[in-house]
């Protein structure tokens, strides 16, 4: 234990940026189910060929729980079940292994700082020491000596964050332009070619639908897929008394039988999709891939539930014949003829906006012209640059070419994945510039953050080729 932590207070200071800063870039990132094999080899994996041990791992896990107990309190039991611990352990020990390789020390003082700064741990404004015992044992459930290492590993990357970005800077043009997308708003009105209400329009022969799956045959393969059998409970015990039966030769059902539980059946899904009744797991679906049918698989721990797992059917991934398939040929079709007609119906309402343009400006009128060619016409409220508008999706391509345009004058075509538009400026309000200069060194310092959490993001990301499993 760092002995000076229980003999002296300091002042109430603001608690390390680490916490409050760092932390929500890379402890959030993915969202899969928790999960542990109840075989474990002797070490969890690697980094740069180094064994990380369970006893290390399960250290790790740890420490990235209390982590996110320190941002959020009570909430964490919620997050726990939907959050990856293990992808974040992973992510904790690679970092770690980096500060060290860099030679980064943190001394006891330093960790007597972050620990006494924290204000989970003061009372009115002052450590205290009743109050840091009793948060530690009934919040964290971790030994004083345990959490003051988790301390020094924290602040380690924090250095190692420190050092990693200090040179990540702004220019005054970068500034100045993503002040402007978050402050400058802009309305349109606009024509629309939106495939999906032409869809109906669109027709196709036999011979059509032949001939697009004999060219593209495999589009159509259908990816691995499972059929899985399972029983879930509720403590250890009682799995292990079921794989035990197992093992010994005892069918599924007739253990189900004999404990009065039902057995659930998840019906067919892809590999890439989520496993229904469970959820999203890549972790899971990798090892279904290993599994043959009519074996049981070890038992799993899924969201704090327990799970014994049978794979009752097995499909491989295959190339189905063009009847089996034909449905889905027919959809492709449809879905790409919808598109060239949306297409082509919008090219031919902005050379009629050209024409009737050329001859009488004030004569323009959007709504006439969409309802000449069978296309939607409409308006947007005010928007910014990245903001999303539910029928049209993201809408930065076309705040960039908004942007471009003249008063009265209309865009070119505008190919989004919702469709194809023909847009003009309806209001636009511009960057206040004198708000603008009140504003930017708060400003500036958020968007410096912002850049060095997304530089650190990219480098973690790198670090992580180093983790073999």
């Amino acid at each position: 234990m760092v002995k000076a932590l229980h003999n002296k207070r300091t002042q109430k200071m603001v608690w390390i940026v680490l916490a409050i800063l760092i932390l929500p870039a890379f402890v959030f990132w993915g969202i899969n189910s928790t999960i542990r094999e109840q075989k474990t080899p002797d070490f969890m994996g690697r980094i740069s060929g180094q064994k990380v041990s369970f006893l290390e791992f399960r250290e790790a896990i740890e420490a990235t729980r209390n982590a996110l107990t320190m941002q959020f309190g009570e909430n964490i039991q919620g997050l726990e079940k939907i959050l990856d611990l293990e992808t974040r352990a992973w992510e904790r020990l690679v970092l770690l292994h980096e500060a060290n390789k860099r030679k980064i020390k943190v001394s006891d003082r330093e960790i007597v700082a972050a620990i006494q700064k924290n204000p989970i741990f003061q009372k009115k404004g002052i450590f205290d020491k009743f109050t840091y015992d009793q948060t530690l044992k009934y919040v964290f459930r971790s030994q004083p000596r345990s959490f003051e290492e988790q301390t020094r590993q924290n602040l380690k990357i924090y250095k190692l964050f420190n050092l990693v970005t200090k040179d990540v800077g702004l220019q005054d043009e970068e500034i100045k332009e993503a002040y402007r997308k978050e402050n400058e708003k802009i309305s349109l009105e606009y024509i629309a070619g939106v495939p999906k209400e032409l869809e109906k329009e669109a027709t196709a022969s036999d011979q059509e639908l032949t001939d697009y799956y004999n060219k593209n045959t495999l589009d159509f393969k259908l990816p691995l897929s499972f059929n899985l059998e399972y029983l879930k409970f509720d403590s250890q015990d009682k799995v292990n008394n079921v794989f035990s039966r197992l093992e010994k030769g005892d069918g599924l059902p007739k253990i189900a039988k004999d404990l009065g539980l039902q057995i659930t059946e998840t019906g067919t899904f892809n590999q890439t999709d989520p496993i229904p009744g469970i959820g999203q797991s890549e972790q899971l679906t990798e090892m279904f891939s290993k599994v043959k049918q009519g074996q049981v698989m070890p038992p799993l721990i899924i969201n704090e539930q327990h799970y014994i797992m049978l794979m009752k059917e097995r499909q491989d991934a295959f190339i189905p014949d063009f009847e089996t398939a034909k449905d889905r040929v027919k959809e492709v079709v449809l879905r790409n003829k919808a598109k060239d007609l949306a297409k082509e119906r919008t090219e031919k309402a902005l050379n009629k906006l050209k024409e009737v343009y050329i001859a009488n400006p004030k004569a323009l009128n959007f709504d006439n012209i969409a309802s000449e060619f069978g296309l939607k016409s409409s308006s947007t409220e005010l928007f910014k640059a990245e903001d999303y508008i539910k029928e049209i999706g993201k809408t930065d391509e076309l705040f960039k070419q908004a942007r471009q345009l003249k008063e009265n004058e209309f865009s070119s075509l505008i190919d989004l994945p919702s469709g194809y538009y023909i847009i003009k400026v309806k209001s636009f309000i511009l960057v206040d510039e004198k708000k603008f200069e009140e504003e930017k060194e708060v400003f500036t310092k958020s968007l410096l953050a912002q850049k060095k959490e997304d530089y650190f993001l990219g480098f973690l990301q790198d670090l992580k080729k180093q983790i073999t499993k």
